[in-house]
């Protein structure tokens, strides 16, 4: 599996899936972020201003990168992924009514 492959915050190390010490800060601020209740667009704006590139050839963060990222359970560990973010985290932002209406 080729790293633009891989959901934001994972990259590949020694033919394994392990989380990217980069992006996982990332993926955390992501996540409190929205728990402290902004936007979709106001958290890509600020991944943005703050010069977080999303992928090599995206260095612009929209709202629907977000999304995708708040709506991803393997930030909480499987067989494949290693664990970002706790259970209850992603809970957290699948239960806001907010997650399914940005």
């Amino acid at each position: 599996m080729k790293n633009r492959y891989l959901p934001f915050g994972y990259k590949i190390a020694d033919g394994k899936i392990v989380a990217d010490s980069e992006q996982v800060e990332a993926v955390r601020r992501i996540f409190d972020a929205y728990t402290a209740g902004q936007t979709f667009q106001q958290i890509a704006d600020a991944l943005s201003a703050q010069g977080i590139p999303y992928r090599s050839d995206a260095s612009r963060w929209n709202k629907n990168m977000v999304s995708r990222i708040l709506a991803n359970a393997d930030y909480c560990g499987t067989a494949e992924y290693p664990q970002i973010i706790t259970a209850g985290q992603l809970e957290r932002q699948l239960d806001e009514p907010r997650l399914r209406r940005q």
